[in-house]
């Protein structure tokens, strides 16, 4: 086996003493108080000697050392050094190799070769040829040997009930995962006792790392305690809310306008009736505020019954004006209204974590859950603060039955589990948000140097390829319906009726209050004062010494005690305070964080404001590009990165990196590198030219342009928009000529010039208002008259038509759809240098393309 070895030699020797001997070539002389595991690849071969090898506790003793020596790396080639052993130790030994999980084992002693084989019972034979033992089977068949798991009471993953004929039924979709591995490969289930109503799953966890159970079918919080299976997917911890409620429905009468726009409202009342008591009182010499204010009130809800209080061209002004703002107003009230009263409006619904903390709402989690997650950096403060422990088999229930008096936390596989029960409500009960809590990989728990885990793993990526995975995934809600942990809930007897007396609290409450005022005549103070005193919090600023070197040149316990010397900022400062942190560099990001995460030690929820410098993290993303991650190590990542990658570790390449300025986006000195042989790849796409080799065609990259979405139209220009421009000029002059038409029938009738009159009285038929007096009687006028009734009864019907189907859409100007919109805009074609070169030598670009091109810097660029 030693002859022509070309793979790392991990020698075991007692004491691990021996290994000095014989240091690999990978060996460094700061891996002495490594475990081997962290030093050897997996195609290592490890080498055990026992010192006399026919002890029993010897080789015990060895067999642990190697255990957690070999830990993660059980599946090696192991060869033991067993002098003086007989065959009847070598059945003992075997039988701890396969609890350790060693199943690759050649045992030499008495100058021979020995394996063993498990199953279908324990086997030692001796090797003579190595090719007999490299060419031996894998294990498939286990022949019924034991696996253990526990049944949880965590649906859906896994859950226990009683059938309809009175049986214990098992199901959940990791259960049927391990199950189906058991069918398969011929193990026996065996059930780990344990509390099932019992939800803290910390014995259970205990169990698995001590080598009691062999999986766990429930996800497990990361934990480097834990052997863990390859991972499936990513799990997201995310927060159930309750579903945003009805609004009462006497608001609907005060929902067309904001706040805003009612004060707007009166304040525009009170004004016109100061301006019309100030007309009668120039005229009159007397103040009739009170009768100024009801003919103005009358006016705005287009009731023309009252006299005209003053003769005058400032009040014909101030009346058309009137009359045309009320239009609008009240038009645009009644439409909006008349939308709302056919629909169902709901309170502000909660969306981020920042609504959540506004209520007055807890979030209910078990305290393994909040303990964890005071251990995560990345979590929301939010969340730390309005967390809520209580008992597991408690929140439970509360998710069941979707409770809506708490917010409450799970993994979003379970949320969705118990949000089928929504699936027949027209309105939901309670809704999902959208930001997640937390992100953990989702894996099974497994005991430690599993003899099987290779083959566990390679089974799961079948399972997930072949779609069976989703199929145990998506059968959830059927067996959650037959176990009884879910039902469908129903909707509420009886309807929502239109137009009950709820809905006319508001005006009956206001008729009450006018009552009022006419019976009391309250004495309205003038002005109210209000004073707002503001508040400044003490500031706490962060920043980087001058001098760097001291906590390069320090341990760090050396380090530690400094930190712990140094009088703490948060001893200073009290709850109420801002945190300015700022990062000079980003190498410094890490550092910062730590120097605050010391300063603000039991003060870590305060606000905090970083001021970070704004330097490019990335190049040429999605394809190649670097970041650091929260840990502070430097990271690759990028598709064309990862095909690379995959290149290199598939046919045994080592990865160099070409030096270049990472921040510079011209890639003009990489492909000079590539054309004279320093580099071997690029990785971001080159325009086709004749001095560089590509690789086969993948796929043809199109260039696209990004173009702003077009925005919402202004609100005030929906009162417009039912007609056009050509139809608003026609309108326009049509109220002009028929204007001039009654003119001058008065003039010629009465020969009296009156314009003005004429005006208000065509724009009263106008807005079907009759209440003023006919200014002439003949045919002529009968004749125009009939005519603006059937014309404004065509007009207004149509534009009050158009209006309420506007009112209730979103209106978007022009979108860019193509090269000549583009060009009918002040936008611009925004590229390097490279680019602009690159698509003028084009034949086929569109001569509009380039009388767009800007140039611009590719930093610069890439951050737009």
């Amino acid at each position: 086996m030693l002859k022509n070895n070309t793979r790392p030699v991990a020698i075991i020797g007692e004491s691990m003493e021996e290994r000095e001997k014989f240091k690999s070539p990978i060996w460094k002389d700061d891996d002495s108080n490594k475990f081997l595991y962290e030093i050897f690849p997996e195609n290592s071969l490890a080498i055990v000697n026992v010192p006399n090898g026919s002890d029993e506790h010897n080789f015990l003793h060895m067999a642990n050392v190697t255990k957690y020596h070999l830990k993660r790396m059980h599946f090696i080639n192991i060869v033991w050094i067993v002098n003086g052993a007989k065959l009847v130790d070598m059945f003992e030994y075997a039988q701890t190799c396969w609890n350790c999980g060693f199943t690759k084992v050649l045992f030499f002693g008495n100058n021979t070769l020995y394996t063993y084989n498990m199953f279908p019972s324990l086997e030692v034979e001796s090797v003579q040829h190595l090719q007999d033992y490299f060419n031996r089977d894998e294990i498939v068949n286990f022949h019924q040997y034991p696996l253990t798991f526990a049944i949880t009471s965590s649906p859906p993953r896994c859950f226990r009930y009683i059938d309809r004929h009175g049986r214990v039924a098992y199901t959940g979709y990791m259960y049927h995962m391990l199950m189906t591995f058991i069918e398969y490969f011929n193990f026996t289930f065996e059930e780990y006792p344990h509390d099932y109503h019992d939800d803290d799953k910390v014995p259970l966890l205990n169990a698995l790392i001590m080598g009691n159970m062999d999986f766990s079918a429930f996800p497990p919080y990361p934990n480097r305690s834990l052997f863990a299976s390859d991972v499936l997917w990513f799990n997201h911890i995310r927060v159930i809310v309750s579903n945003a409620s009805p609004i009462d429905k006497y608001k609907y009468f005060v929902r067309p306008f904001d706040g805003l726009v009612w004060l707007l409202y009166c304040l525009i009342i009170v004004a016109a009736s100061l301006n019309l008591a100030l007309f009668v009182y120039v005229k009159y010499f007397r103040w009739e505020v009170s009768k100024s204010f009801m003919y103005i009130c009358s006016l705005s809800l287009f009731q023309y019954q009252l006299p005209i209080p003053v003769q005058s061209w400032r009040f014909n002004l101030l009346y058309i004006l009137l009359l045309v703002y009320s239009f609008i107003m009240i038009n645009y009230y009644l439409c909006i209204l008349s939308s709302l009263l056919v629909l169902t409006i709901y309170e502000n619904q909660i969306e981020t974590f920042e609504d959540l903390g506004k209520t007055s709402w807890r979030l209910k989690a078990t305290q393994e859950d909040i303990d964890y997650y005071s251990s995560v950096s990345n979590i929301s403060p939010i969340i730390l603060n309005i967390s809520l422990a209580v008992d597991g088999i408690v929140l439970d229930s509360l998710r069941r039955n979707l409770s809506v008096l708490s917010a409450l936390n799970a993994y979003d596989d379970k949320l969705e589990f118990y949000l089928y029960q929504q699936r027949y409500l027209k309105v939901p009960r309670v809704r999902m948000i959208k930001p997640v809590v937390l992100s953990s990989p989702f894996f099974f728990g497994m005991r430690h140097n599993l003899p099987y885990m290779k083959l566990f793993n390679r089974y799961l990526m079948n399972l997930a390829s072949s779609g069976l995975l989703w199929k145990f995934y998506f059968d959830m809600e059927l067996n959650g319906i037959l176990s009884g942990e879910l039902h469908y809930l129903k909707d509420g007897e009886g309807g929502d009726h239109l137009l009950s007396l709820e809905y006319f609290y508001a005006p009956i409450c206001l008729y009450c209050f006018g009552w009022n005022l006419f019976l009391t005549q309250p004495q309205i103070s003038p002005a109210m004062q209000f004073v707002m005193k503001e508040t400044q919090k003490p500031l706490m600023i962060l920043t980087k010494p001058l001098d760097l070197t001291w906590q390069q040149n320090k341990t760090g316990k050396e380090l530690e005690e400094i930190l712990l010397a140094t009088e703490f900022l948060y001893e200073k400062f009290s709850q109420q305070f801002l945190a300015i942190v700022s990062v000079e560099i980003v190498a410094d990001f890490v550092y910062m964080a730590n120097m605050a995460k010391f300063h603000l030690r039991k003060l870590h929820t305060v606000n905090s404001l970083w001021i970070v410098p704004q330097a490019k993290m990335t190049d040429f993303p999605p394809r190649c590009y670097r970041y650091i991650d929260r840990n502070g190590n430097l990271t690759y990542v990028g598709y064309m990165f990862s095909i690379l990658m995959i290149f290199i570790e598939k046919f045994n390449f080592t990865f160099h990196e070409y030096p270049h300025n990472y921040d510079d986006d011209d890639k003009e000195p990489l492909l000079e590198a590539l054309q004279t042989g320093h580099m071997d790849f690029t990785s971001f796409p080159v325009y086709p030219n004749k001095t560089t080799d590509a690789s086969d065609v993948l796929w043809n990259a199109n260039i696209y342009i990004t173009v702003p979405k077009s925005k919402p139209i202004a609100k005030y220009k929906y009162f417009y928009k039912p007609f056009n421009e050509f139809v608003w000029l026609l309108y326009a002059l049509a109220i002009l000529g028929a204007t001039s038409a009654v003119a001058f029938l008065t003039l010629s009738k009465y020969s009296i010039w009156d314009f003005s009159k004429s005006f208000i009285y065509i724009c009263s038929i106008a807005l079907y208002q009759y209440q003023l007096t006919i200014p002439v009687r003949s045919l002529r006028f009968n004749l125009l008259y009939i005519l603006l009734i059937v014309y404004n009864f065509i007009m207004i019907n149509y534009y009050l038509c158009m209006l309420s189907s506007l009112l209730v859409t979103t209106l978007y100007e022009p979108q860019i759809d193509s090269i000549e919109d583009l060009a009918s805009t002040s936008l611009r074609f925004k590229v390097t240098q490279s680019d602009m070169d690159y698509y003028k030598q084009l034949p086929n670009i569109s001569p509009i393309v380039e009388s767009l091109f800007v140039l611009e810097d590719g930093i610069v660029l890439d951050d737009l």
